[in-house]
């Protein structure tokens, strides 16, 4: 709408940022996050694994007890 920035149009200055790609499938930047987010997942497996173990063994106790008490 403005003409007279039209006729002179001032410079851009911007910084085109070009990441190396792995494989040509996955920016070199991201590598970082993504073994953060693959550790974070193998913890959080083998975690899930004892609290299910943990939470199984709960109502046996129960039933251990009562027989011993009768």
């Amino acid at each position: 709408m403005n003409q007279t920035l039209m006729e002179s149009v001032p410079p851009v200055y911007a910084d085109i940022i070009l990441d190396p790609y792995i494989f040509n499938i996955f920016p070199r930047s991201l590598v970082p996050t993504a073994g953060y987010i693959v550790i974070l997942a193998i913890v959080s497996w083998y975690l899930s694994k004892h609290i299910s173990r943990w939470v199984q063994n709960i109502p046996g106790a129960d039933v251990d007890s009562q027989k011993k008490k009768a």
